[in-house]
């Protein structure tokens, strides 16, 4: 059985429940359809991002084509970003639905996890997340397999349920024991999805495609920087820009996420339009996290555009920016940034973006 996997920090730590489920062989009579079944897992997760990241994923790597179920664990990240003001209901709901929309088209079974933030559940603040809303209204109105894991925990433990938790966001040790058992008995049980009355032609995101800067060298007049990050979590080519790029499309497109590689070199861009209603958008790719800024280790992240967003356009323009020319009408932050004012020397490590309309490079 093969496993691709879509989510956060959860899906990606040490002690997570994917490494885990790694060559995991069913034995259990229970399952008698599945005894001597391996898992194979495809982990495609990334820290501090939410599920638009997974539909870069989805069509980057083509993981739907080449598994057989897709585990997405974004409800923490998801509902994280809302309360925090940098994510929008309305973008989250389209996303959802847009991978929905591709389980069935390819039939594919999903499986969505649902990890809380220990201090926001315990705060009651899920009774005010749209996001919440959102995830269960889907789940309902598809028959969406999924795993609570606070109805979980707090079956096994009662009023201990917290200690589950190595802090606010992430399972312990123990609590990701607890839930890849829960997958192991979710896994055989799997249903394909169906489709329903909702509207998928206004619904979704149509056409996306994922545009890979190093495959398209060819659109850039002067030689690019190029570099690879590749460890055992990732192996990822890049641009480096260290003042400005152009990117001209064939054709009208929004931009929704852009992945690139964060290091201490990383710092504020602006990305703008040339329409008739152009659009600026300022962000800061620097990212609050031990490994950048203390290990001085370079990690991927991604940059997506929530609550702020681009009328489509055929031509973009990413620049280095300083903490100076930061406006409060474009400025767009992300999650865990660490902000400064000084000027600083800084570029912008660019792997791929995000795109609807099947939009291309062109010269």
């Amino acid at each position: 059985m093969k496993i691709a996997v879509v989510g956060g920090s959860n899906s990606v730590l040490k002690d997570s429940y994917v490494n885990s489920l790694s060559l995991y062989t069913f034995n259990k009579p229970a399952f008698e359809k599945y005894e001597g079944v391996r898992l194979r897992i495809d982990n495609k997760a990334i820290g501090m991002t939410n599920s638009l990241y997974a539909l870069l994923q989805l069509e980057k790597y083509n993981l739907l084509h080449h598994n057989d179920v897709l585990i997405h664990e974004y409800f923490v990240n998801d509902n994280n970003h809302f309360f925090q003001g940098i994510n929008s209901p309305e973008r989250t709901r389209k996303t959802l639905l847009t991978i929905i929309q591709q389980c069935i088209k390819t039939q594919k079974k999903l499986l969505l996890l649902m990890i809380y933030n220990r201090a926001d559940k315990i705060a009651g603040k899920y009774s005010e997340s749209p996001i919440f809303t959102i995830y269960t209204d889907l789940i309902k109105h598809y028959n969406i397999p999924f795993i609570d894991m606070y109805h979980v925990l707090y079956l096994k433990a009662g009023g201990q349920w917290p200690l589950y938790y190595r802090d606010d966001t992430h399972l312990s040790l123990a609590g990701m024991s607890v839930l890849k058992d829960e997958i192991l008995q979710k896994l055989p049980t799997l249903t394909y999805l169906t489709a329903s009355r909702v509207n998928f032609a206004t619904d979704i995101y149509q056409a996306l495609s994922v545009v890979s800067l190093v495959s398209n060298l060819q659109v850039f007049k002067d030689a690019p920087i190029i570099k690879t990050l590749k460890n055992s979590l990732v192996n990822i080519s890049y641009l480096v820009i260290t003042d400005a790029i152009t990117l001209n499309f064939d054709k009208a497109t929004e931009i929704l996420a852009v992945e690139y590689v964060c290091d201490q070199r990383s710092g504020y861009i602006e990305i703008s339009t040339s329409t008739s209603t152009s659009t600026r958008i300022q962000k800061n790719t620097l990212k609050t996290e031990r490994l950048v800024l203390v290990d001085n280790k370079p990690i991927v992240s991604c940059i997506t555009f929530n609550v702020k967003k681009f009328d489509p356009a055929t031509s973009y323009t990413i620049q280095i920016i300083q903490p100076k020319d930061l406006h409060p009408s474009y400025y767009d932050r992300e999650k865990n940034t660490y902000e400064t004012l000084h000027t600083r020397e800084t570029n912008f490590k660019i792997a791929s973006l995000l795109v609807t309309n099947k939009a291309k490079l062109i010269l």
